[in-house]
């Protein structure tokens, strides 16, 4: 859970693990050639399963950094969207982006603590 946006990144419920667990099949479908925009992700589970809340975009980056973070079915994402690959050259490209993000983050953090001097 991230502080301040407690509502939209608390843990995965019950419901969307076994979303997750389901949705693994549709992901293995998607290469490279083949990807998926998240949007259309979302589009597709809030018409076709019953869930007993509106999934958000939100709430697939949260699933989808389970797969990630657990090493269940390795993810890619670009600007184009989602698909899985095994290749090394599509793992190292988006390894390397979530290092930048992260280290962005971070940068961001340390100019902000300077105002608490």
């Amino acid at each position: 859970m991230i502080e301040g946006f407690e509502e939209i990144t608390f843990e995965l419920n019950d419901q969307e693990i076994k979303l997750a667990n389901e949705l693994i099949k549709h992901f293995n479908n998607k290469d490279k050639n083949n990807k998926v925009k998240a949007s259309d992700i979302v589009k597709g589970i809030n018409s076709h399963y019953n869930l007993t809340f509106k999934f958000t975009e939100v709430r697939l980056r949260k699933i989808i950094n389970y797969y990630r973070s657990n090493s269940i079915i390795p993810i890619i994402s670009d600007s184009e969207g989602y698909f899985v690959s095994y290749e090394k050259k599509d793992l190292e490209k988006v390894i390397k982006s979530l290092d930048q993000r992260s280290n962005s983050i971070k940068r961001s953090s340390e100019g902000l603590k300077k105002f608490l001097k």
